[in-house]
């Protein structure tokens, strides 16, 4: 399309150019119909809860930058209560991370309609899949469960790192060597 009309030539040529023009401004349209339909897939996806890829971030970024940044700041936002929950110590306290998070969300009165869905999806298929995974089947079901495991282990711990009373040498205070029983706590040598 970068060539100009010129009025001396005769109408056969300007039916031409505007046959031109008018191809290459449906192929523009085209164009940016086919982009707002990948748009609205992607928005669709993402606001179902569904984690996008790569190249659908890079799309959003060029083509809706302020929805690109609406969306990182969501993917961190599940991203931590992700990590959040790998930290739980019971399925109670996971329950508890989502429910805060998710309520967080709901009444934040500065996002959107847009966010507010998106982070709410986000946030429970990122539950589900945390739900689905080995360290949360593993989990104990409550606070008190977790507890009792927790001072059940100390205990193991204890008792694994208890007192070891050996014969041996040790050096007192001058450097003299002393004989006697010994004992070792923590890999440290105290003499009796």
């Amino acid at each position: 399309m970068g060539e100009l009309w010129n009025p001396l030539e005769g109408k056969d040529a300007v039916f031409a150019w505007i046959k031109r023009a008018k191809k290459v401004n449906g192929q523009e349209e085209q164009k940016k119909r086919q982009e707002a339909q990948k748009l609205r897939k992607i928005v669709t996806k993402f606001k179902m809860g569904k984690k996008l890829r790569g190249s659908e971030l890079s799309f959003l970024a060029r083509v809706a930058p302020e929805l690109y940044i609406k969306v990182v700041k969501i993917v961190k936002q599940r991203k931590a209560m992700e990590i959040r929950l790998k930290n739980a110590k019971s399925k109670e306290e996971a329950a508890d991370i989502v429910s805060g998070a998710m309520r967080n969300a709901l009444n934040n009165e500065s996002m959107e309609e847009f966010e507010k869905i998106s982070l709410t999806n986000q946030l429970r298929e990122a539950y589900k899949e945390f739900m689905e995974s080995d360290s949360y089947k593993s989990l104990p079901s409550d606070d008190l469960e977790a507890k009792k495991e927790e001072i059940s282990l100390l205990s193991i711990g204890e008792r694994d790192s208890e007192e070891v009373v050996e014969e041996g040498i040790s050096y007192d205070s001058s450097g003299g060597e002393k004989r006697g029983r010994m004992r070792s706590l923590w890999n440290i040598d105290v003499a009796l």
